[in-house]
């Protein structure tokens, strides 16, 4: 009987340890999925995820700021694929430090950015003479 029962004990382990390990590539999969692979910036479904997420909270504190890359294409043509995408990621790490704490930013096809401020307080300095 004890056997059995240390039996049972390891196998419950075992499933346990393969359970963590599956919510562990499952987390990963999905994260996968609302990323954008060339500016780890969330992508337009990682946006969405988001956006139905803070709506039902956010009253009239939820701004939306789409910020797009004129001409991305035109640039694309003249100076090379490369240097629109050295754009496009550049303009994603400026963005990113721009965001203010709380906000949520997200790249979407080509050159265009979502970015989601809930909360969030306009800081105007003033400049004195």
């Amino acid at each position: 009987m004890n056997r059995v029962v240390e039996h049972f004990s390891d196998s419950l382990v075992s499933a346990q340890e393969e359970l963590a390990t599956l919510r562990a590539e499952l987390a990963d999969a999905k994260q996968s999925t609302e990323l954008d692979p060339m500016t780890l910036l969330a992508n337009e479904k990682g946006f969405e995820r988001t956006l139905f997420s803070l709506v039902p909270y956010a009253e009239d504190d939820l701004t939306l700021l789409i910020i797009d890359i004129d001409d991305l294409g035109s640039i694309n043509h003249e100076y090379s694929k490369k240097a629109g995408t050295a754009l496009i990621r550049y303009i994603a790490k400026l963005l990113r430090s721009l965001l203010p704490e709380g906000g949520f930013l997200a790249r979407f096809q080509g050159g265009r950015y979502a970015m989601l401020l809930s909360e969030t307080e306009s800081q105007c300095s003033r400049r004195t003479s």
